[in-house]
């Protein structure tokens, strides 16, 4: 059985990761917004900093 400070540092740890995820994608859109990166180019990009994190 886990206990609560267990259970709290994993749930804390995976809102970080998508807070981050989050913040990755948001810097890429705005990338893609100004024509500085391709949409195809964007979704590979944030695939590929993620599978790196994973």
């Amino acid at each position: 059985m886990m206990s609560d400070f267990l259970k709290k540092a994993i749930n804390f740890g995976f809102g970080a990761l998508l807070l981050t995820k989050e913040n990755v994608e948001e810097i890429i859109d705005d990338l893609v917004k100004k024509g500085e990166i391709k949409t195809d180019e964007a979704k590979a990009q944030v695939k590929e900093i993620f599978n790196k994190v994973i």
